[in-house]
């Protein structure tokens, strides 16, 4: 009997295609300590490795794991909801089996993380299409990749399917490839988005949601990119345009392969998408793989985009004297073209499992300098976080994939630093209330 009811049970739910909303919470997190970062500018001990610095001891009621995350699914449709098998006609690829499949251009269908979309002639492309010739090759390649790309709508729809085309991709042996080249479904806002667990490996099948009128978030792969995303619902359920973010313009991250989220298990992990993502913050992610070399083409595309904030997470990738002779000069484009968004600067953080070397401590005294002459010049709105801060020391060996990349742990211990500091930057600049 208790099997008939289990199968009866799975019919059911296969047949239910549409649902009804469930109660949530709100998020109850205090503001976390933002004092300055310890001063790394004195000379090195060149007869040892300098000791890294003891961070604090990790406490999860101080992190972004004591947010009270209480998702809710008994949202309201925006004013363009439709029946899904009503999108308009251009925009659907094929319908059967009572699904409608619909490409990720539908009106109602938000795709964040391009700021330049609407411009490139290439679609998924991360940087400024025009100024391809003047990447260097490797550059190119990587901005295809879709690192910080969403696609974000409303739905009552119970089960979802995504088939991405793909182009551009990489593999890593340190990294799986539900990272490189699948996607992650969050279910929910902010804070409260939830992570729905039944889309793991989705790409290509179909996969179940909670009931309830919500707003669904795709992910797309960190080390791939797409040349096509179509999303199938059931025909008889609802789409809209989604909620707006609490922050609506982006937070734009620049770095290498840690901002892009190498080594994490799953797009979702990233340490940018974990920071925005409990914030209710929109992103832009400019990491790039052994490719941000602080080029001047970069900062003067990142200068253009519209943004709520910028985190400076540039100091990997190139030799010392690259590093000193491009960290400021980066900073002072995008401080130029937008006196008033706050830039948070990160400085190495440095994965090994021993610790810093004396370079590395060279490389954070040239960025804590770029820090420092920005305070000098009177910018008030900029801020520091020592990355030697970052990891506590008796949790080090948890944070690493190898000796150069981080885990979902290290990309945790990064977003948590970040947190704090971002959020404060942002509730000053009036984004957050």
């Amino acid at each position: 009997m208790k099997r008939i009811a289990i199968l009866l049970l799975t019919a059911a739910m296969l047949l239910a295609s549409c649902g009804a909303p469930a109660a949530g919470g709100e998020d109850t997190t205090a503001p976390a300590d933002t004092t300055a970062a310890p001063d790394t500018t004195a000379a090195p001990d060149t007869t040892a490795a300098p000791e890294v610095p003891k961070a604090p001891a990790f406490v999860v009621e101080e992190s972004i794991l004591g947010i009270n995350r209480n998702p809710k699914y008994n949202g309201s449709y925006a004013s363009d909801k439709v029946k899904v098998s009503d999108i308009e006609k251009k925009y659907i690829a094929n319908t059967t089996g009572g699904y409608t499949y619909f490409t990720s251009d539908a009106p109602q269908v938000e795709v964040s993380g391009l700021p330049f979309d609407e411009v490139n002639s290439k679609k998924f492309y991360r940087l400024e299409y025009a100024n391809n010739s003047k990447y260097s090759k490797q550059l190119q390649d990587l901005a295809y990749q879709s690192s910080g790309v969403r696609i974000r709508f409303k739905t009552d729809a119970t089960s979802i399917e995504v088939a991405i085309s793909l182009q551009k991709s990489k593999d890593y042996d340190y990294m799986p490839i539900t990272g490189t080249q699948e996607l992650d479904v969050y279910v929910g806002n902010g804070a409260n988005a939830v992570w729905d667990d039944n889309s793991y490996g989705m790409t290509g099948k179909k996969y179940s949601l909670p009931e309830g009128v919500k707003d669904v978030t795709i992910v797309l792969p960190l080390c791939a990119g797409a040349r096509r995303v179509t999303i199938a619902l059931p025909s008889n359920c609802y789409i809209s345009s989604p909620d707006p973010y609490v922050v609506e313009d982006p937070v734009v991250f620049y770095g290498s392969s840690a901002t892009q989220g190498l080594g994490a298990s799953r797009p979702g992990m990233a340490y940018p998408e974990v920071v925005t993502r409990m914030l209710g913050a929109n992103l832009v992610n400019y990491g790039f793989a052994d490719a941000a070399l602080g080029e001047t083409i970069v900062a003067q595309a990142i200068a253009k985009i519209k943004m709520s904030a910028f985190v400076y997470d540039y100091g990997e990738n190139v030799p010392l004297d690259t590093l000193k002779a491009t960290h400021y000069n980066f900073y002072k484009t995008i401080r130029d073209a937008q006196p008033d968004v706050p830039i948070i600067i990160l400085s190495g953080y440095n994965v090994g499992y021993f610790g810093p070397d004396n370079e590395d401590a060279e490389r954070n005294a040239v960025i804590k300098e770029t820090y420092d002459k920005a305070v000098a010049a009177g910018d008030t709105n900029v801020y520091f976080i020592n990355g030697l801060n970052v990891f506590p020391s008796e949790y080090r060996d948890y944070c690493i994939v190898d000796e150069d990349h981080l885990n979902d742990l290290g990309m945790y211990f990064v977003a948590n630093s970040v947190y704090p500091v971002l959020k404060d930057a942002l509730t000053k600049a009036g984004y957050i209330k």
